[in-house]
Parts: structure tokens; sequence; C-alpha cells
């Protein structure tokens, strides 16, 4: 069994240093092609740089706060309780536009070709 705990994790600033990140899993301790499972928090009136995976599938599952999604010219609401899908090669983006920090845990796979 494997089994880690939020407060026993080294967090690390991602993301040109807007998110906070506790990875929990990585690639290697996967059998299938998922490459990450992490707890993020995003500071209030910050967004996540637009940016792509080419050949990554994420999902983002919101834990409390509340912003904007962005992928592509799509934009969205997002609130506790919200699972987004982001697709390979999809430019994308999230900001907090709440009042107190917005936190999601975030999954990425890699496409297999």
């Amino acid at each position: 069994m494997k089994s880690r705990n939020l407060h026993q994790q080294a967090g690390e600033l991602v993301h040109d240093g807007t998110v906070a990140a506790w990875t929990f899993f990585r690639a290697e301790d996967f059998l299938s092609g998922v490459l990450w499972f992490n707890d993020n928090l995003v500071q209030p009136d910050i967004a996540i740089e637009p940016h792509q995976h080419e050949d990554i599938e994420e999902v983002y599952y919101v834990l409390q706060g509340r912003g904007e999604m962005k992928i592509e010219d799509e934009e969205k609401s997002v609130s506790e309780g919200d699972a987004i899908y982001l697709p390979p090669g999809k430019i994308h983006t999230l900001r907090n536009t709440g009042t107190y920090p917005l936190r999601f845990v975030c999954m990425g796979a890699e496409i297999k070709k």
C-alpha cells in the first residue's frame, strides 16, 4: 500500500510561483499512464499562467474556493465540488476569483499513442 499525508509532504511552488503544490504520487508510483496526483493552492486574485500539455490530459477537482477556468476560448466559473476535464493540447488557465485560497486536486495522465 502506498499512502501519503498532506502534512508530511514537502510543498513546492510551480507555474512561475503562482501555485503551491503538494505532489502525493508521481509517474513512478503508477502502473498506468498517470503522471501525477497533487493538491494545489492558488491565492486570491492570482492566475496560473496560460499553458498546455501536448500529450497529457488533466482533471482538476475543486475542494474549496472559486475561480474562473479558461480552456482555449471557453470560460467557466468553478467552485467547490466541480471537476474539470482538460484535454491534451489545449491552452488553459485558472484564476482565483474568491477572497480566500482556491484549493484543488489535479491528476495528469499521458496519452498513449
